[in-house]
């Protein structure tokens, strides 16, 4: 905030402090989060005022925390650290260059490896509070996929031609408000076009299959992946390399002349 208060989040930090302490005794917590935790934690006690009362409780039990971070530079930074975009033409061809691909080379599947930096790169994307309540599970088991390529629409005729599957699903024990029902739908999108970039950055096509909303659908691959009922599926990508032989469907998108509102 412009200008920084010397002192905020008095309504909250005993919370987040006592959190913070349970995550960073459990075994599920990501090193990465944990660190950048800490690295927050430890700046807002460097920049508030320290006699207010929960404020003094709050850093006791801060400093009572047996936590050794890996790195320590997760902190708020001038935007004008960001490092400057070199190439923008290249990230311009490549959106151009996407298209959804449906035939794929035989036993085409991305590397783990890939894949993980695919997601890596796909959860830079916001998300409302930065809580990312989605998860993307990777499927190339072709019992598996037979299985789950039987409930989306449109995709008769080449399902038997996906060499893998990436399942994105949201996750609603993030949120306890009815307000905040759409909220996994908008982050995992922003997320996932990330991942249909990231992918084709890595010289491999997708698909975004539909999904239709449908509880018997929806209680239907929840069991297929074992899910609770608090997670939900918002789409399936098909993954693979294409075809060179195979068709890709010419797409006629809408511009900026119809598209584009300008209010002076």
């Amino acid at each position: 905030m412009q200008p920084r208060k010397p002192e905020f989040a008095t309504d909250y930090i005993e919370e987040t402090v006592e959190t913070f302490k349970g995550c960073s005794s459990s075994s599920q917590s990501a090193t990465s989060e944990l660190d950048w935790a800490f690295s927050v934690l430890t700046e807002y006690f460097r920049v508030v005022k320290l006699d207010h009362r929960k404020i003094q409780s709050s850093l006791k039990l801060f400093q009572s925390i047996n936590y050794l971070p890996k790195s320590s530079s997760k902190i708020p930074y001038l935007h004008k650290a960001k490092p400057d975009l070199e190439h923008r033409s290249e990230f311009e061809e490549l959106v151009y260059k996407r298209a959804s691909v449906r035939w794929f080379e035989k036993n085409s599947s991305p590397s783990i490896d890939i894949v993980k930096r695919v997601v890596d790169i796909s959860l830079q994307a916001p998300s409302a509070c930065n809580r990312q309540s989605f998860e993307y599970r990777f499927v190339d088991n072709k019992d598996l996929l037979a299985k789950l390529l039987k409930l989306p629409g449109g995709v008769t005729g080449f399902a038997d031609n996906i060499p893998s599957l990436m399942v994105v699903i949201g996750d609603y024990s993030g949120y306890y408000l009815e307000r905040d029902r759409h909220l996994i739908y908008i982050d995992a999108s922003l997320s996932s076009m990330m991942l249909l970039l990231a992918f084709e950055n890595f010289g491999f096509n997708t698909c975004v299959l539909n999904w239709p909303e449908n509880d018997k659908k929806n209680k239907e691959i929840n069991s297929i992946l074992n899910l609770p009922t608090y997670k939900r599926v918002i789409m399936l990508v098909a993954v693979g390399k294409a075809d060179c032989s195979g068709g890709v469907p010419y797409s006629q998108k809408k511009d900026s002349s119809t598209s584009l509102t300008v209010n002076e």
